[in-house]
């Protein structure tokens, strides 16, 4: 025999599975996946959190929805929009989120965070030029004064004269 370590979750059988993720009070998954078999008998979640609400598509958000007695959306709809390769489909509006139908209908239901964390002041300059109307800032000194440093920039320069064509 074995004398590995004890597991965390020693069930083993779908049923002992499906026990655990019932009685699981915090459960993440991708929205595809919400209706997964061990799932799939789960009670109703009391609230499901969306990330990145923006970026799915309507037909993938309902079906995790569907399981909740209430729902908040996360994301930015400024940002990428869901990945739709079918162009009929794009047309007939599956490339808009739910996210963006809801915060444009609903405006006053919108909370928006303009602290942000990721863009110097140099990027978030363009992005609050071209999109957020200046609402940007950000949220410590040092995001505010980050310098990226390549490495080797001549590296770039290649690059760019190997991948840019004019």
């Amino acid at each position: 025999t074995c004398s590995a370590a004890p597991r965390r979750y020693p069930q083993r059988s779908t049923a002992e599975l499906q026990q655990l993720a019932a009685a699981t009070p915090v459960v993440g998954c991708p929205c595809l996946s919400a209706h997964h078999p061990l799932l799939a008998t789960r009670p109703a979640f009391d609230v499901v959190i969306v990330d990145e609400a923006g970026q799915i598509s309507l037909p993938a958000v309902l079906g995790v929805l569907l399981k909740a007695r209430s729902f908040v959306l996360v994301g930015d709809h400024y940002q990428l929009p869901p990945l739709v390769l079918d162009k009929r489909a794009a047309e007939g509006g599956l490339g808009v989120s739910l996210f963006r139908q809801l915060s444009e209908a609903q405006p006053g239901s919108v909370v928006e965070l303009t602290q942000q964390y990721r863009m110097c002041r140099r990027v978030m300059g363009l992005a609050n030029e071209l999109v957020y109307g200046g609402r940007l800032v950000a949220g410590s000194r040092a995001i505010e004064e980050a310098v990226l440093t390549l490495p080797r920039p001549q590296g770039l320069q290649q690059a760019r004269e190997r991948w840019v064509t004019r």
